[in-house]
């Protein structure tokens, strides 16, 4: 893989639920390929290689990669931020945050 790209993505883009290529790629931080690295390997479930390289090559780098950015004003709590961006709870935020602390 050359790009970055999301393994929700490509679980739909070949017809496989996002468990099992999670399952079989349990190497894949954030759901994401690692952009750049010729040397990474996806694993895929068998028979389905070809179905890759049809659906997922052609895909543009915008639509590889799911994810929001929020620009963080004066008075945002974790709950605003959580309800703009479409999530169902602030932990899932708490991480993000803890590490921009930490930098």
């Amino acid at each position: 893989m050359d790009k970055a790209t999301d393994l929700r993505v490509i679980a739909e883009a070949i017809d496989v639920p996002v468990e099992d290529l999670r399952s079989l790629n349990t190497h894949v931080l954030r759901w994401t390929t690692p952009p750049d690295d010729p040397e990474f390997q996806l694993i895929l479930p068998k028979g389905y290689s070809e179905k890759f390289n049809q659906q997922v090559a052609s895909l543009p780098e915008s639509k590889r990669v799911l994810f929001r950015e929020h620009v963080v004003r004066k008075g945002d709590t974790l709950g605003v931020i959580a309800r703009n961006t479409e999530r169902r709870s602030r932990s899932c935020l708490k991480p993000i945050t803890s590490a921009s602390r930490r930098s």
